[in-house]
């Protein structure tokens, strides 16, 4: 039986994440600007119902539009 070993890549560390709701655009850009780690744009629990529609046009917008690293 024959082994391959890969080496690790190096990880990089997330010690501060953002939770920004798709249904808020303004926030978008002060979230990428915010200096966190890791932010994540949510189209679930932080948006209401009605508005989950357009929380994903937004959200597929900034991604777009926004230059995130």
């Amino acid at each position: 039986m024959s082994h391959t070993l890969y080496q690790a890549n190096a990880s990089r560390v997330q010690r501060c994440e953002l939770a920004v709701p798709g249904s808020n655009p303004d926030m978008f850009e002060k979230a990428l600007n915010s200096g966190v780690d890791y932010v994540f744009l949510d189209l679930e629990d932080a948006v209401a119902p009605d508005d989950k529609l357009q929380a994903r046009k937004n959200v597929i917008q900034a991604i777009n539009d926004l230059d995130w690293p």
